[in-house]
């Protein structure tokens, strides 16, 4: 809404029924939302009025505010009101609001048992939360210059996004937490060192994408399920092994991780196996994952495979040739999308299905 970067000053007719302007920021006709601080306003501080009750969903997208004073009225802030201001380096809370509170110019509910907003134009490049703490809203930290933060034991949610594209280069996640939401490390590109809880059950949508500099991570036994994208992209993540309990994971979790170069399976997993470093399902009868960066140029296809799952051999430019066995039936979309050295690979008679894009980007000249 609005999101002009150029944008001073908003006028509204006085006449308009639905909004009204005050010193050229956007409010509802009540002057009880606060909908959009224009993001070229002049000024490093903001009083919000008295009598808003609400500031709305990016109210205060990029803008010059180092300051912003929430009144004791307020008593809903939207999500991602106060995201995306990158100067910002303190929000101030009345003494009598009843819902909000800062700490060290930080947004925590009254009680301090939900951080909600730590500016991202502070400087502090370590953060303790208080004890109190069980809740990290979502987006509470994102874009933080952070480093280092100590979450304390108790905390049980840490909302989507919650440290996304901050500069943390490690964080150690509390034994109370269970799950680990989407994008909650979305772009920590400094990222090295992530140490899971012994009791965490599920990891996100997207929970490290991103992260290059994550070369190792250890998943509890706990953990059930891996979400869509969860380690996209992290192209310093040489190896990963799935524990005995991990039963679900999503195909697309190790997309474009380049520097991966085997992946593991325990014996007693019930779901998946592993043989010379590539993932199946526990039967051998689906080749999931054929690590990009596996030192050979010669493969060939356990004779147990019948179908070769999606991306599974994106961009081995290592192989230079792949056996397909008898077995195979179908060939799922961009199987061998950009192997760009693939220059042999025969497919079998029985083969009834080949998706979209399984070959493109390969260096073969004929099937």
């Amino acid at each position: 809404m609005l999101e002009d970067l150029g944008l001073q000053f908003l006028d509204v007719d006085p006449l308009n029924a639905t909004y009204a302007s005050v010193d050229g920021i956007l409010f509802n006709k009540a002057r009880t939302e606060l909908m959009v601080y224009p993001a070229a306003r002049i000024g490093s501080s903001y009083q919000i009025p008295e009598g808003v009750t609400t500031i709305g969903e990016s109210a205060f997208n990029e803008n010059a505010l180092i300051e912003v004073f929430i009144p004791s009225t307020v008593t809903k802030i939207a999500t991602n009101a106060i995201a995306y201001s990158t100067n910002l380096t303190a929000i101030k809370v009345d003494s009598l609001n009843a819902t909000y509170t800062s700490l060290d110019g930080v947004l925590f509910d009254k009680d301090v048992k939900e951080l909600i907003r730590y500016p991202t134009g502070k400087v502090e490049e370590r953060f303790l939360i208080p004890e109190s703490v069980r809740v990290i809203r979502d987006f509470a930290c994102a874009y933080a210059n952070l480093r280092k933060v100590r979450i304390p034991d108790g905390v049980t949610r840490i909302g989507e996004f919650a440290f996304g594209v901050s500069k943390l280069t490690e964080i150690t996640l509390p034994a109370s937490l269970t799950s680990l939401e989407a994008k909650v490390l979305y772009v920590c590109e400094s990222l090295t060192n992530v140490i899971l809880p012994s009791n965490l059950m599920s990891i996100g949508v997207s929970s490290f994408e991103f992260c290059w500099g994550l070369k190792d991570i250890k998943i509890p036994e706990s953990v059930t399920d891996v979400g869509e994208g969860a380690f996209s992209f992290c192209e310093g993540l040489t190896t990963f092994h799935i524990p005995k309990g991990l039963s679900r994971i999503d195909p697309s979790a190790f997309d474009y991780a380049s520097g991966l170069a085997s992946i593991t399976v325990d014996d007693q997993n019930p779901a998946f196996a592993s043989l010379d470093g590539v993932w199946f399902n526990k039967g051998l009868t689906k080749l999931l994952k054929h690590p990009q960066t596996i030192n050979r140029s010669t493969y060939e296809i356990p004779a147990s495979v019948t179908n070769i799952g999606n991306k599974a051999f994106y961009e081995c430019t290592n192989l230079t040739r792949v056996a397909i066995p008898d077995s195979v039936q179908s060939i799922d979309y961009g199987a061998f999308f950009l192997c760009a050295n693939l220059t042999e690979a025969t497919i079998p008679e029985g083969v009834t299905r080949i998706e979209q894009f399984s070959f493109a980007g390969t260096g073969l000249k004929h099937l």
